[in-house]
């Protein structure tokens, strides 16, 4: 079968034929339907390489960590999947023993160790080929959306929703709602507010014309990130902040921002990580306010989103590319339209 297999660190991936995966007895065998490529694994194949990737840990290697597909077989000690079960990947990197895993919170799991064992593409075999090999507590069926949908979801639509769910006290139907950022997280955030929620939502962006470009905008206003400070959220808003904030990108000018603009009370959640922080304090942040910085999500999360999506008509522009294209596929940015890869 065909897949794209890295052999070095800083060198183009090859589109090769490999023998078909092993199934081990907690694995499923999955008929791979499409894969939400992630621009991780386009960087580690270009030099310099960026010392904060999350490099595979063994090479060869087969990339994808963002999968859904059929399953076409099961090992002897997996209990929940069948042959038939259409599923996606669910969040990685979780011990299933700590008190996180336990309490349904599996993406703070506190085992480093687990961040990288037995996650597909990173330190085995992963999705961008023809079939897969992967552990059964790595996947989640799927029942609604498509396995195309389903893919996208798991590396942009569950982030955004965990933010959501994290400042969802402050988020109810007709409340105010800032997104910072134009990027894939930040555009599923706003279809999830506006759609599954009924926020109004304020969208902060350095690039006003692209997002208005997007074939859906969740967005009632956008604003230009160079006009943006607290008197014009206050002033579209009524007077007051905003009740809930969500920072996409993460930098010292959006985080500060974030902080200021919302309301007594509101929820703040920064979700990017570009080297900014929100000040907290007397005086800094508003009058009961609240900050927190999220990564991922829990498989509950992802759960949650799909069948939010399953249920809703939240979309996402995307583009839709051949295995095969995805070595030639270099200069794309998939954290800004989401790419499928159909093998």
């Amino acid at each position: 079968m065909k897949a794209l297999r890295l052999t070095t660190v800083g060198k183009a991936a090859e589109l090769t034929d490999v023998d078909a995966p092993t199934v081990r007895p907690s694995d499923v065998l999955i008929d791979v339907a499409s894969v939400s490529l992630a621009s991780a694994e386009l960087a580690v194949q270009r030099e310099p390489v960026d010392e904060n990737l999350e490099i595979p840990t063994e090479l060869p290697i087969t990339l994808g960590r963002y999968f859904a597909g059929r399953v076409v077989e099961v090992g002897s000690a997996v209990k929940d999947c069948a042959v038939g079960d259409v599923v996606v990947t669910a969040p990685p990197g979780s011990c299933g023993r700590c008190h996180p895993c336990l309490t349904g919170m599996d993406n703070y799991c506190v085992n480093p160790r687990a961040k990288t064992r037995l996650v597909p593409g990173i330190s085995r075999d992963g999705g961008l080929a023809q079939q897969v090999a992967a552990p059964e507590r790595l996947v989640l069926r799927i029942d609604g959306p498509s396995p195309e949908e389903a893919a996208r979801a798991s590396q942009f639509g569950l982030p955004a929703y965990h933010a959501i769910r994290v400042a969802k006290t402050m988020l109810a139907p007709g409340n105010h709602a800032v997104v910072i950022g134009g990027n894939a997280r930040a555009r599923y955030a706003m279809g999830i507010l506006a759609e599954g929620i009924g926020c109004r939502v304020i969208a902060v962006t350095d690039d006003v014309a692209a997002l208005r470009a997007h074939r859906t905008c969740y967005a009632e206003t956008i604003i230009d990130s160079a006009d943006a400070n607290a008197q014009v959220i206050r002033d579209l808003v009524g007077g007051w902040g905003v009740d809930g904030v969500l920072d996409f990108v993460g930098s010292e000018a959006s985080s500060a921002f974030a902080g200021s603009a919302a309301t007594q009370g509101g929820a703040i959640v920064v979700a990017g990580s570009d080297g900014g922080f929100v000040p907290i304090g007397a005086g800094r942040l508003n009058r009961n306010g609240s900050a927190r910085y999220v990564e991922g999500g829990s498989r509950g999360d992802l759960r949650e989103v799909l069948d939010l999506l399953g249920n809703t008509k939240i979309a996402v522009d995307h583009t839709t590319i051949s295995l095969a294209s995805v070595v030639n596929a270099k200069d794309i940015d998939p954290d800004d339209v989401p790419v499928v890869v159909i093998p």
